[in-house]
């Protein structure tokens, strides 16, 4: 498939997710339900998938298996709660959507001041064109 449609596809899906979760929530689910419902359609597509198209990727070495409970599953369910949560708690998807985006920047900071990573031009750039997008996005710009 081709590298553009998969990523177009990506993000369209991403955008739509809020709708799904509200009529989900409307239906009387809750976060942890929401999530549930999510990643066994997730998992299903992509067993499915697999299946037909690349079976050997779905095969798991016994020394791996930790990673992917941790960086997959685990973390997974987490943010997916989390951001369904803050969905609900908030009454609407922007803000949580907003604060999502904004993880490349505590990335940054956190590899700075954790990992001793160098900020070179081109970081502080991205950095600085994501906090101008931020404040187009939410309105901060308004109040100045």
């Amino acid at each position: 498939m081709n590298s553009v449609v998969c990523i177009t596809s990506a993000g369209i899906l991403w955008g739509i997710i809020a709708i799904f979760i509200s009529l989900l929530k409307d239906l009387g689910f809750n976060s942890l339900q929401c999530v549930a419902i999510r990643v066994f359609f997730s998992a299903l597509c992509l067993v499915i998938y697999l299946s037909i198209f690349d079976r050997s990727k779905l095969k798991i070495e016994f020394k791996d298996i930790i990673y992917f409970l941790g960086t997959g599953i685990f973390s997974i369910i987490f943010f997916n709660y989390c951001y369904f949560e803050a969905i609900e708690v908030i009454g609407g998807v922007a803000i949580p959507a907003l604060l999502l985006y904004m993880a490349p920047i505590f990335v940054m900071i956190m590899s700075f001041f954790f990992f001793h990573e160098k900020l070179n031009k081109r970081k502080v750039l991205a950095l600085f064109i994501t906090i101008i997008g931020l404040c187009f996005i939410t309105g901060a710009f308004a109040y100045v």
